[in-house]
């Protein structure tokens, strides 16, 4: 299930994750909002203690996991498996209200603030005053992220939500302050023989397996027995005959994000 279906499709979309019992996985959650019970998320249109409690739970976890979708107003039963699927549509009632208290409560639920949370409201086809709730949860570059009802850490993993382990809560901050560089490279090579010179193409490649960004990461190489550097990068091409430095002018800002540097 896809964000961009749920807004296209509206309700239908749900529809059809009931008819094939569509599970909860590492990046989709389904919660029925209970009103009129003890239990209930949303109470008069306005978000109840234990609303923000689940709700803040699910923020937090998705948010120092891989994000995803929770969505408020489906009821899920288990599966052969045990694992929970989408078994019944339960429109949430006063569906504007509920979603302007939600909204107002939403940046306010975890810390630090993820500023990439998204509200939708999706309207029942028979009663437009009703309907559901889908929240959009970025995976967040700001984590770990903690529950400001309860105070806690959460992650997703498959298809549950786990309170954070401490050494998961300090690893997280360790990534969080320091970038983790590796060098790629690729050699290709051509020699003849005579007074054409050797010539050796080395593509060099920066990668960044953290989260935190490595602004303007370098790389200083040297000749050993002289010869010339010829340096190609997407706005450079120079020469030189002794040590260089070859640093990138972007700075990498997510998982894996490649700045290559070609010397030739």
């Amino acid at each position: 299930m896809e964000l961009e279906d749920l807004l296209q499709h509206g309700e239908a979309a749900l529809k059809a994750a009931i008819d094939i019992q569509q599970v909860e996985h590492l990046s989709l959650d389904f919660k029925e909002t209970g009103e009129g019970t003890k239990g209930a998320l949303f109470a008069d249109g306005k978000l109840t203690r234990k609303g923000q409690e689940l709700i803040a739970e699910a923020l937090a976890a998705f948010s120092n996991s891989a994000g995803g979708l929770l969505v408020l107003g489906v009821r899920c039963k288990p599966t052969v498996d045990g694992i929970d699927a989408a078994s019944a549509l339960v429109p949430i009632s006063d569906l504007k209200r509920c979603q302007s208290s939600l909204s107002g409560l939403l940046p306010q639920l975890i810390q630090p603030r993820h500023d990439g949370l998204q509200l939708r409201a999706i309207a029942a086809q028979s009663d437009p005053t009703t309907g559901y709730l889908v929240v959009e949860i970025p995976r967040s570059e700001r984590r770990p992220h903690r529950s400001q009802i309860d105070s806690r850490y959460y992650k997703r993993s498959g298809a549950s939500t786990f309170l954070m382990e401490h050494y998961d809560v300090e690893d997280a901050f360790r990534r969080l302050t320091r970038p983790s560089l590796s060098l790629e490279t690729q050699l290709a090579r051509g020699m003849r023989v005579g007074r054409v010179k050797a010539r050796i193409k080395v593509q060099l490649a920066i990668d960044n397996d953290a989260e935190i960004s490595a602004s303007a990461p370098s790389i200083r190489f040297s000749l050993v027995s002289g010869g010339q550097f010829t340096v190609e990068t997407p706005n450079d091409h120079s020469h030189f005959n002794g040590d260089i430095v070859l640093a990138t002018t972007a700075i990498s800002r997510f998982t894996r994000n490649k700045r290559g540097m070609r010397a030739i």
